[in-house]
């Protein structure tokens, strides 16, 4: 059960969201009840931390074997351990069981309704607004930036898809003002009742497919920041999607929309019937219009060149809603930082640029990275598995910046084939370090080699930030040597 208390606007506060309604809930009614919980990695320890005040019976189910100090943490909080080839027997013990964002199990319609998940579980015993930014490209870069520019006015926590539980911070909630979560789609997907105060969706291409199933499945999950809102609730979403989101529209719906040109005749009456406000770049200008009143609200040349200029108007959007001045993104302009592992440049050697961009898993996050550094000729390394994509279309639109493509990893063959079937000079290798080699015998001064796999890491990598991380230090050796 809902109840809403409406917040003003004070000058005096660290804090405020004019016009928002921040929810004082109705913790879930999870206490003395039997959960599973299945994956013992970081949301499953902290979901055991959290349930376990509720007097809870606890289980825990893995596909893996334990460790000594995950063994003593079961013990230390009473809980059971099971081996996952027992799931239907687990599902049958337990009133409910959390399902880690990560494992792909559908489950059928006799387990569907045990089945909850950490996100619905922080909403309903979250008492502070919530800020949720999801998104196909961009997602991670937006919410670091975002938590830098609101630290200047607001305790401000950041949560999710970035390695920290976003069940940790309930019981800390006292010492800040409001959470900001990136969202992946699979923390979406097993989603019903969580309405952030603003949520942002940044963007939506293919991704994901072999989780999902489909593409139509993939965007449904990313609906999900958007389904449960309440009256009042603000929403920022990409002016291009605005059709397929129309059937989740309703009259008492705060739908803002952004793009980086003004819109067409047929966008301007979609916006007309559906938006709230809309936010667009002319000439170079970030432009706010609602009901046919125009606001100039900066130029984007003001900004510093760390990021793209749609994650630059989706900051500066968010900004305006959240009623926080503008002039924060000039503060310190110089300072701000990206996260590790996107379009990081790691250093120059003899004239030749090395940019790790290990973070591109998907296809448009590359074609964006070879956007970003097309004024000079790119050597681009292609590797990764492409989780259901078709990565045909990213062959096919390789800019002609591109000297030639260096493919590495397990479907190493598949993309040297496409390369082939749209002529694009490719040599492929079966490692990172044999395909870097190659890199630098064929480079020469005023090239950039781009380390942006379009792939996700898990074929030969933990995970994008050890294969980011990896190419890093065969950088270095390659430095240190030519030293």
């Amino acid at each position: 059960m809902f109840k809403y208390l409406i917040i003003y606007y004070n000058k005096n506060k660290d804090f405020c969201l004019l016009d928002f309604f921040m929810k004082v809930k109705t913790p879930m009614e999870i206490s003395n009840k039997k959960i599973g919980i299945w994956g013992l990695g970081i949301v499953g320890k902290a979901a055991i931390h959290y349930l376990h005040r509720y007097n809870t019976q606890l289980e825990v189910m893995d596909c893996r074997s334990l460790n000594k100090e995950e063994e003593a943490f079961l013990e230390q909080h009473n809980v059971r351990f099971f081996h996952e080839d027992t799931h239907e027997a687990f599902f049958e013990r337990n009133e409910y069981v959390l399902v880690s964002p990560g494992i792909n199990y559908h489950a059928n319609s006799l387990y569907q309704s045990k089945i909850i998940c950490e996100l619905d579980l922080l909403s309903s015993a979250y008492k502070k607004p919530i800020i949720a930014v999801t998104g196909s490209v961009g997602k991670t870069t937006i919410v670091h930036l975002l938590s830098q520019l609101l630290e200047h006015t607001m305790r401000i926590v950041t949560a999710g898809n970035i390695g920290t539980s976003m069940l940790d911070l309930i019981a800390n909630q006292d010492e800040h003002d409001a959470a900001l979560l990136e969202l992946s789609s699979f923390q979406l997907a097993r989603c019903h009742s969580c309405a952030p105060d603003l949520a942002i969706l940044t963007n939506f291409y293919p991704n994901h497919l072999d989780w999902h199933g489909s593409q139509e499945a993939y965007f449904d999950a990313k609906q999900n920041i958007i389904r449960y809102q309440h009256p009042n609730q603000k929403t920022l979403l990409p002016l291009d999607l605005i059709e397929q989101l129309i059937p989740l529209y309703t009259s008492d719906r705060c739908w803002y929309f952004v793009s980086i040109q003004p819109p067409l005749v047929q966008q301007q009456e979609l916006l007309n019937k559906y938006a709230h406000g809309f936010f667009y770049l002319q000439k170079n200008k970030i432009i706010f219009e609602q009901k046919q009143h125009k606001k100039h609200l900066m130029t984007i040349d003001h900004l510093p060149e760390i990021t793209f200029v749609e994650n630059w108007l989706l900051i500066c959007a968010a900004l305006y809603l959240l009623d926080k001045p503008l002039d924060l993104l000039m503060l310190k302009r110089n300072q701000y930082t990206l996260p590790k592992h996107r379009l990081e440049k790691v250093t120059t050697i003899n004239g030749i640029d090395f940019y790790n961009d290990s973070k591109a898993t998907t296809p448009a996050s590359t074609l964006a990275a070879l956007a970003k550094l097309g004024n000079r000729p790119i050597i681009l390394m292609l590797g990764g598995i492409s989780k259901g994509i078709n990565r045909a279309a990213l062959i096919e639109h390789i800019t002609d910046a591109v000297k030639t493509v260096v493919c590495f990893g397990n479907e190493r063959d598949q993309l040297e084939i496409l390369c082939c079937t749209f002529n694009k000079p490719c040599r492929s290798f079966q490692t990172v370090d044999e395909a870097l080699a190659h890199c630098t015998q064929i480079a020469i001064s005023g090239d950039q080699v781009l380390f942006s796999p379009a792939g996700a890491s898990f074929d030969q990598f933990l995970n994008y930030q050890e294969r980011g991380n990896y190419f890093k230090k065969l950088v270095q050796q390659f430095n240190r040597e030519k030293q």
